[in-house]
């Protein structure tokens, strides 16, 4: 009955936490979410304390591994640049310790108790349809919650279409391979609506992770012995909705989508100016590779990025306009690495970002030992990998990150299972 109930809470976290928008406080996406993951993680603990705490805990090799991945991150807390927020995050981000003590609770949580029942699979993409669809409607100009960014491509629920792509990277492995796996229609139609929807986002990186997904799939096509030419019937829907969304878009969405091999191929061109390039990056990653030997060890404590950036380097500068339409250049404030990677090496540390990197690699080797034991690892995997793709070009939000976490959490959940079989 506890499991079922801790089940309940993770199901919470990962279905209606990338849906609630609190529209009467000044940041709507994040503080929001970011209570209602602590106050749902804070009611699990209690369940785990009173009920679970004496049950045999069976430790992995990753279990140690982020455990001391945790401690790193706490002492280099103790030793931020801005303890306070280090501790509870900076403001419309809310990525400080207590945050991230989450993501590993829900992590610890999920791989252990979770009981998995094939309905939640419906839940889940019940919500990624609402946001999906919110997406569609409010890139073409439908937007009932007013929440619609300054840059072109759509929001949705997620306050930034970088992390609407993000989001989607999760969800679309999931739609695909049940489609593959069972040639049930509506997962047909819920990977047309999904890709539709990241699209509509303008996330050049989510669309790499994608593009990455689908090479991926040919993979796991040929080695599980999935079904080729459902496979193939997914290809060619997707390649009818992108023919068919550029040309309403009048060429833009293929403009973009070329200028991402534009954009890496001026990186290597020492005649030209690489500031600007994959809308600003070249010029934050460069800058934050010269703050890692400042702090290398413990880094400046969590989400303490903007502040060590800004004090070292100027921002980058945004065109805007004043009320008589006079374009004036702005100062932005840089306060992520825009690169997950990069933003542990510089917050936390270069020890720090080895560690989660081999965490990471770890989960995704041992989950491809066990794809032929449980067929739903290959969903999972292949989403975890998708997001850690996209996460090379974006950052970690508590839109996202904790439904990344309940993935890691069940990758090792599926794998305890079969073990103990």
């Amino acid at each position: 009955m506890i499991r079922k109930v801790i089940s309940l809470f993770v199901l919470f976290i990962a279905c209606i936490v990338p849906l609630f928008i609190n529209p009467f406080v000044r940041d709507i996406y994040n503080r929001p979410r970011a209570l209602l993951m602590y106050v749902s993680c804070l009611l699990m603990a209690v369940l785990y304390l009173l009920k679970l705490k004496k049950t045999k805990l069976d430790n992995t090799i990753e279990d140690y591994i982020l455990l001391i991945y945790l401690s790193i991150v706490i002492i280099s807390t103790l030793f931020s640049v801005n303890i306070y927020q280090s501790l509870a995050g900076g403001e419309f981000r809310e990525e400080g310790l207590a945050a991230l003590l989450c993501y590993f609770f829900i992590y610890f949580i999920v791989s252990r108790y979770y009981i998995f029942e094939e309905k939640h699979i419906k839940y889940l993409l019940t919500s990624a349809l609402i946001v999906s669809i919110y997406a569609i409607v409010q890139y073409f100009g439908i937007d009932p919650l007013k929440v619609k960014s300054h840059l072109t491509g759509a929001v949705s629920t997620m306050g930034n279409r970088n992390f609407l792509g993000s989001y989607l990277t999760l969800i679309m492995p999931i739609s695909m391979f049940l489609f593959i796996r069972s040639r049930k229609i509506i997962y047909f139609i819920l990977s047309g609506i999904f890709f539709m929807a990241l699209l509509c986002s303008y996330t050049r990186g989510a669309w790499i992770a994608f593009l990455a997904c689908m090479i991926l799939f040919v993979y796991l096509v040929y080695k599980h012995k999935l079904s080729y030419r459902r496979y193939l019937g997914l290809i060619v829907l997707f390649f009818i909705i992108g023919i068919a969304f550029n040309i309403t878009d009048n060429n833009q969405t293929l403009v973009r989508a070329r200028s991402i091999g534009k954009d890496i191929a001026k990186t290597f061109d020492s005649s030209s100016s690489s500031e600007s390039l994959g809308s600003g990056r070249i010029y934050i990653w460069k800058n934050a590779l010269r703050l890692i030997p400042d702090r290398p060890i413990l880094g400046s404590g969590p989400d303490t990025f903007g502040i060590v950036f800004m004090r070292k380097f100027d921002g980058l500068k945004s065109k805007t306009y004043d009320n008589n339409g006079k374009p004036f250049e702005v100062e932005v404030y840089i306060d992520k690495a825009h690169n997950e990677y990069l933003q542990i090496a510089v917050t936390n540390g270069v020890p720090a970002a080895i560690i989660y990197i081999s965490f990471i690699v770890l989960i995704i080797v041992k989950t491809n030992k066990y794809m032929d034991h449980n067929a739903l690892v290959i969903p999972v995997s292949a989403a975890v990998i998708s997001y850690c793709v996209q996460a090379f070009f974006n950052i970690s939000v508590v839109s996202v990150a904790p439904l990344f976490w309940v993935f890691i959490g069940l990758s090792e959940n599926f794998i305890r299972k079969e073990y103990k079989h």
